[in-house]
């Protein structure tokens, strides 16, 4: 029935409009490695795309088991253990986006984006703010007044950061993007400083437990999270037509449904 109602939503569509985003919403656990070298495809077929055919931005939604990742020019310092000790519980990874370390693991959404902002703007700052915004808009749907903060990437609550950013980009294609927390385990934050912010004042928080002091609140469940934020960036962004993949790969289960209303856009 999700499947029936997606595809029979349609909305007037502007006459010169023509973005695509093909959505890659993966349920269950990802591994880190699949999904980073996953990612490194699309981002290499945008930029070299083969003859006669046109490649697609990207977003692709994941959970991934405990893993730590640092960007490229991550501080050592800002992970509170031994990074030369194996451990079975978690991996650790350094990548090219950009950031401090993070922490991705169950009950949060990771969102990739494999983006060529040259369909867009040629702007990775404006990108950024347009990756707030539509985790802003999603928190607001459950009551949650998100915000950015002066200082600090990512969307804030307060003093609680409830969503990451971090980016890289190479000849205008994006790659990496959102980690939302809705239900992780909060304690695994403690083993880093979340992206490097040493402040007392500051701290890290979650859906589950923003809605917590209000016990009449329902929590959101992890699938309704990813539908909303399917629908918001594709709105934010302004495409016109999504193909929906539930496995990373070409072969996977798909469907086309049409995205209406345009959403404004921070300056």
């Amino acid at each position: 029935m999700r499947i029936y109602s997606l595809i029979t939503r349609s909305f007037s569509l502007a006459a010169n409009s023509s973005r695509t985003l093909r959505v890659y919403n993966v349920s269950g656990i990802t591994a880190y490695e699949k999904a980073l070298n996953f990612q490194r495809d699309k981002r290499d077929f945008l930029k070299y795309p083969k003859e006669d055919t046109l490649g697609l931005d990207n977003l692709i939604l994941v959970e991934h088991n405990p893993v730590y990742t640092l960007g490229k020019n991550s501080e050592v310092k800002n992970c509170l253990f031994d990074l030369s000790e194996e451990n079975e519980r978690y991996e650790v990874h350094k990548v090219e986006r950009g950031g401090e370390v993070t922490y991705h693991g169950p009950g949060q959404i990771v969102g990739y984006t494999v983006i060529d902002l040259k369909r867009h703007k040629k702007d990775l700052h404006w990108f950024l703010r347009q990756i707030e915004e539509v985790v802003i808009q999603v928190l607001g749907t459950y009551g949650i007044k998100g915000s950015r903060h002066d200082e600090y990437t990512g969307v804030w609550v307060g003093d609680e950061k409830v969503a990451a950013i971090g980016l890289s980009a190479s000849k205008w294609i994006t790659m990496h993007g959102f980690a939302l927390n809705v239900s992780p385990e909060m304690s695994d934050f403690d083993r880093i400083i979340p992206c490097g912010i040493d402040d007392p004042t500051k701290s890290v928080t979650s859906i589950k437990e923003l809605l917590s002091s209000s016990p009449d609140t329902p929590q959101p469940q992890l699938s309704q999270v990813r539908e909303n934020i399917i629908q918001t960036f594709a709105r934010q962004f302004e495409y016109q037509k999504v193909y929906y993949h539930t496995e990373l790969s070409e072969k996977g289960s798909s469907f086309g449904f049409n995205i209406g209303k345009k959403q404004a856009k921070p300056a």
